[in-house]
Order: C-alpha cells, then sequence, then structure tokens
C-alpha cells in the first residue's frame, strides 16, 4: 500500500488560545507580576458606540470582563502558554478613540493579543 501525503495548514487564532479567568488579576497586579506592557490607540470608523465595541470583543475573544464602566472595560485571561493577560479598554465617544492597554506576564503572548484585540476593534 502507497503513503499519500496530504500537506494542509491550520491557522488558529492567538485569541482562540485564551482561558478565562475571573479570580486573581488584583495578586498579580499587587505582586508585579505583570510585567510586559504595550498600549494601542485606534479611531474606531465602524463600531462607534462603546456597547458595540463590547459586544464584538465578547463574540470574538476569550476573555472575562472583570469591570464594566460606561465607556471603559477590564478584561482578563490566561493564555495557553501560561501567561495572564489583562487588557483595560477606554473608549472616547467624543473623537471615537479606543485606548487598548495590556499587561501580561511575558511579551510574545501579550503582543499577539493586543493586535488580534485591535484587529478585531473597526
Amino acid at each position: 500500500m502507497k503513503r499519500i501525503s496530504i500537506p494542509f495548514n491550520v491557522k488558529i487564532n492567538c485569541l482562540d488560545l485564551l482561558i478565562p479567568v475571573t479570580d486573581g488579576l488584583q495578586n498579580l497586579l499587587a505582586t508585579g507580576a505583570l510585567k510586559a506592557n504595550q498600549q494601542h490607540k485606534k479611531t474606531c470608523l465602524l463600531m462607534t458606540s462603546f456597547d458595540r465595541i463590547m459586544a464584538t470583543i465578547e463574540d470574538r475573544t476569550r476573555f472575562s470582563v472583570i469591570e464594566k464602566t460606561d465607556n471603559g472595560t477590564f478584561l482578563f485571561a490566561k493564555h495557553l502558554s501560561g501567561s495572564h493577560i489583562a487588557i483595560l479598554l477606554k473608549f472616547n465617544p467624543s473623537d471615537k478613540t479606543l485606548m487598548v492597554e495590556g499587561k501580561a506576564t511575558d511579551i510574545p503572548p501579550l503582543k499577539c493579543i493586543m493586535a488580534a484585540v485591535t484587529d478585531v476593534v473597526m
């Protein structure tokens, strides 16, 4: 019997590698374990309300919402690599800009997650 090799690729979004976490953020912040940080600012052209932005993020990511206000939210998750990731979203409705501030225990997963979250918002 002849063996046939069929090459294929599987694309996995880094957002699919998140595990929702609701506990432990305060401890990680207090101990300074979230040493890696990044910030992105994005002008929202299509998503012009924070409710719409949050609905999309909740649909497309596996973050747990830790705290939510009218124009801001704390999100928290653990990456499959073991890194904890906290994201703070702040929306300015007057100029339709979204500030995404991320903190994590490791920089490589944070970079990937920050880029993916920013790409989700349009």
